[in-house]
């Protein structure tokens, strides 16, 4: 008898009960959860092109503002990707189950490399187009306080 209380026992006993309709279930969630990143991966290099084009199109001080709210974009962006991964993989322990009770084992291929694993290429080139934004930016700044400066003429303020 399953214990009605206890929705872990529920779950395993549907599991066993109606294989099928659960592996459906599951696998089809699981492909949701992964199209749904690729699809929050794309438009963040869509922000990210459009940062950089309004920053070029600009031209100015004003560069500085697109560039940073890019960088808190993508930021926000990598989180939802994050827990987009965390939500999909939390079904491969379900899926990994019927497969045992089916006898199938899972299909997966291990990088040789870590950094050949599709989780590290999208974190450094989130965190890669983050950086560059605020270098950019720092530059930009750099740039335009020495226009500033030189046009005030710091030197002859000096001599008052």
């Amino acid at each position: 008898m399953v214990d009605v209380t206890n929705p872990i026992d529920e779950s395993k006993n549907l599991i066993l009960e109606k294989p099928d309709e659960v592996y459906r279930f599951i696998s089809l969630y699981y492909l949701h959860q992964d199209k749904l990143s690729w699809s929050r991966t794309q438009t963040m290099v869509l922000i990210e092109s459009g940062i950089l084009a309004a920053a070029y199109k600009i031209c100015s001080f004003l560069s500085i503002v697109p560039l940073l709210l890019g960088a808190i974009i993508v930021f926000l962006f990598w989180g939802l990707i994050q827990r987009d991964w965390q939500i999909r993989d939390n079904q491969l322990e379900k899926l990994d189950d019927i497969h045992k009770y089916y006898g199938v084992h899972p299909f997966r291929i291990e990088a040789k490399h870590y950094w050949w694993k599709g989780r590290f290429v999208a974190f450094f080139l989130t965190y890669s187009a983050i950086v560059f934004n605020i270098i950019v930016s720092i530059f930009l700044i750099s740039y335009y306080l020495i226009q500033f400066f030189e046009r005030v003429n710091i030197c002859n303020l000096c001599d008052l």
